[in-house]
């Protein structure tokens, strides 16, 4: 089962209605980092070009949740790693493109 269906199961069984919960790692990943992780995965050679006109100054330098009250009320904890969930995203695009090339 992925993590985020077992959150929702555990919330839906010991949650309290109406107390906001961060289903994440806690844990920031950057972007680059999330950007070499998949070209290291790439079948095909990549080139990554960064476009300056898209950076946007008030983007939130740092995105980062806590799972603590979700830990602390279910036991939940996170059990698949940043790398396979990575690994599954990729293959699941791979396989949807396979299907609908075939179709």
């Amino acid at each position: 089962m992925r993590d985020t269906v077992a959150a929702y199961e555990l919330l839906m069984e010991r949650g309290r209605s109406g107390v906001p919960y961060n289903v994440c790692s806690g844990r920031a990943y950057p972007i680059q980092e999330v950007v070499q992780a998949l070209v290291a995965r790439a079948r095909v050679p990549l080139e990554i070009r960064i476009d300056p006109a898209r950076y946007r100054p008030n983007d939130t330098p740092l995105l980062l949740g806590s799972p603590a009250r979700l830990i602390d009320e279910t036991g939940w904890r996170p059990s698949i790693s940043f790398d396979r969930m990575l690994t599954d995203v990729l293959d699941d695009w791979r396989d949807r493109t396979r299907r609908s090339r075939d179709a």
